[in-house]
């Protein structure tokens, strides 16, 4: 695998720099925070008025997406001028089963939302290379109606487990602060200090109170600046995090089958301890698996225009070609065309190492008013910068993120396969013994452990779970203490950053709020 790649301007800030939380620095996290809140805030309030109060007219997945990006885009132009500002992560709408990377272009088929969706909203922003990434789950509701009562079922369960493992993981993550205030039963098992292994078992002990499972890729980070695991094809030097994969379902599925894990083939990870002072990221997705009577595992696979949602459902008429790209720095090749040329210059101008949209290269972008007008010159500077695509493609000076889905896969086509072990399953040939998981529920967001202040700093993720009630209860009086101290004067003094107003369409005021 690749050692990171970056442009050479930024190799003195991303090695050099050290990360300290100054003031100046943690004011670039929150107004980051805040640009990023206000986007999301501006998303879902545009799918209310679209599809709950039907105050404004339907419009198409891409052209929602666009909208978005542009808000964060104006709001970045006003922010420190001096620093190089970037949208972090465009603006995408995971529908059901679809896990990451979906956020169409305004030349794809026409796709909107349908009653009973799950859609994720991801989106974030960076500011002088300090990064604040959201991720929010929600669901569509039939048209024109208040919901009768509370979400029930599957997709319930998928957002309850996830709105608890948001609050205890920010509540563990602030106790690094404040370590006296560890519970002593946490204590007795792990120390006064909140480590990797807490956290991880944590996360993973409310997933499966709601018979959900931590979705491969899952992950909680340490970030810094211009380093936000912003690039999924590249190892990252001095990695401090935790990421599950398929394998930590093994222990899970091996105990449910009576089987003992004797073998010492996975690799383990080594432990870490949470540190005042550090910047974290948190993106967890929880998949229910209540649809599925037979034990497995959930997992995930690439989507491209040969093995896509558009060749296998009728209903479905979504492109599964990547939407968004991001510049790989270590390859050099002169290319041909001046189209790709072109392109290429412009890429290395505005996007540094963060992913990109291809309508981000248009003059009309960002959106100033969202006129029939503008849309088209976008569209239309859109197709022509495809032009130039192929060539950069193919020499792997840009790579696209893939979509992905998740899929469910029972534990008898591994055993059938002759192996127990779950580390290569993507690599196995079980397509034809997978199942779709429909229901899932992604939250992400980003916090500064402020030493100084000794407070957490919740710069994204304020947004509260959609009216729901699961079946399910989360009995575990250790989590309950630890929920009761997020946010007590007597535990986890919490700083959340709140969206600004969007005083019109494609406007918001960017004077930050704090609780």
């Amino acid at each position: 695998m690749n050692q990171l790649a970056v442009h050479k301007d930024d190799e003195n800030r991303l090695l050099k720099t050290k990360n300290v939380v100054d003031d100046i620095v943690l004011d670039k996290y929150r107004t980051a925070g805040h640009i990023a809140e206000t986007g999301m805030s501006y998303a879902i309030d545009l799918i209310n008025q679209m599809y709950h109060l039907q105050s404004q007219p339907i419009k198409p997945i891409s052209q929602i997406c666009l909208m978005v990006d542009s808000l964060m885009a104006k709001a970045l132009q006003r922010v420190y001028t001096k620093s190089e500002n970037n949208i972090s992560k465009p603006t995408c709408f995971n529908v059901n089963e679809i896990l990451s990377n979906y956020s169409p272009e305004l030349d794809d088929p026409i796709e909107v939302f349908k009653e009973g969706d799950v859609i994720t909203i991801s989106l974030g922003v960076s500011v002088d290379g300090y990064v604040a990434d959201s991720s929010h789950t929600l669901v569509i509701y039939p048209a024109g109606k208040k919901p009768v009562g509370p979400l029930l079922g599957p997709k319930a369960d998928a957002i309850v487990a996830n709105h608890y493992i948001k609050q205890v993981v920010t509540s563990l993550l602030g106790l690094s602060l404040v370590p006296e205030k560890i519970p002593v039963e946490i204590q007795n098992d792990y120390g006064r200090q909140v480590s990797s292994k807490l956290l991880k078992t944590v996360v993973e002990s409310i997933a499966e109170a709601f018979n959900c499972r931590v979705v491969p890729g899952s992950e909680i980070r340490v970030i810094r600046r211009f380093l936000s695991g912003q690039n999924e094809f590249l190892q990252e030097k001095g990695y401090k995090g935790i990421k599950w994969t398929e394998a930590d379902q093994e222990a899970l599925i091996l105990s449910k089958l009576g089987l003992e894990d004797t073998t010492n083939t996975n690799i383990k990870p080594a432990e870490f301890f949470v540190a005042p002072g550090e910047v974290y990221q948190v993106n967890v997705t929880v998949a229910s698996i209540d649809e599925f009577s037979e034990l497995g595992l959930v997992t995930t696979e690439e989507l491209n225009k040969y093995t896509g949602l558009n060749n296998k459902s009728s209903d479905s008429n979504m492109n599964m070609d990547p939407h968004i790209f991001v510049r790989d720095f270590i390859i050099n090749y002169h290319l041909k065309l001046k189209s790709s040329r072109s392109m290429l210059g412009k890429i290395d101008k505005a996007f540094s190492v963060f992913p990109f949209k291809l309508s981000f290269l248009s003059e009309r972008f960002p959106l100033q008013d969202n006129t029939e007008e503008e849309i088209e010159a976008v569209k239309k500077s859109f197709t022509e910068s495809k032009f130039g695509l192929s060539e950069v493609l193919n020499h792997n000076l840009i790579n696209g993120k893939p979509i992905k889905i998740l899929k469910y896969l029972p534990v008898k086509s591994i055993l059938g396969e002759s192996s127990i072990r779950f580390n290569d399953v993507n690599a196995l040939k079980l397509i034809k013994h997978e199942s779709i998981v429909p229901t899932k529920s992604t939250e992400s967001f980003s916090v500064v452990l402020h030493e100084a202040n000794n407070e957490v700093v919740q710069l994204t993720g304020s947004q509260g779970p959609v009216f729901c009630q699961s079946s399910y209860q989360l009995q575990n009086v250790v989590i309950d203490q630890l929920i009761r101290l997020l946010g007590d004067k007597y535990g986890v003094k919490l700083k959340t950053v709140r969206a600004g107003a969007v005083v019109s369409d494609l406007r918001m005021e960017v004077k930050m709020e704090t609780d």
